[in-house]
C-alpha cells in the first residue's frame, strides 16, 4: 500500500519495525521576471538572482522553475540563506529626461 507524502513510512524488517520520516515538500512563492530578448524570453528570480530563458513566456518560466528547484535541492542551507532577498519590491519610476 502507497503512503501519502509526509507520512511515515514503516519497513518491516525480521521482527523490528523501522519508522522513517518522510520529507515534507515545501512550497516556495518567489518573484519571477520575464522580459523579452532578442528571439527570445529571459527569466529572473529576484530573491535568489537565479536567471533562465526560453524562446516562449511560458518555456522561461518553466526552465526557471526547474532552476529554482535544482538549486534548492542542491545548496548547502547557508548558501540559500545567503542568497535569498526577503524583501523584493517593483514598483513604477518616473524619470525625466532633458
Amino acid at each position: 500500500m502507497r503512503k501519502p507524502p509526509g507520512t511515515p513510512l514503516e519497513l518491516g524488517l525480521g521482527e523490528a519495525v523501522v519508522r522513517r520520516e518522510m520529507p515534507m515538500k515545501q512550497v516556495h512563492r518567489l518573484t519571477c521576471v520575464i522580459q523579452r530578448e532578442g528571439d527570445g524570453y529571459v527569466s529572473l528570480c529576484a530573491e535568489l538572482d537565479i536567471a533562465s530563458q526560453g524562446d516562449t513566456i511560458e518555456e522561461a518560466r518553466r526552465n526557471l522553475a526547474e532552476a529554482i528547484q535544482l538549486f534548492l535541492e542542491a545548496a548547502d542551507p547557508s548558501e540559500v540563506k545567503t542568497r535569498m532577498r526577503t524583501e523584493v519590491y517593483y514598483t513604477p519610476i518616473e524619470v525625466t529626461v532633458g
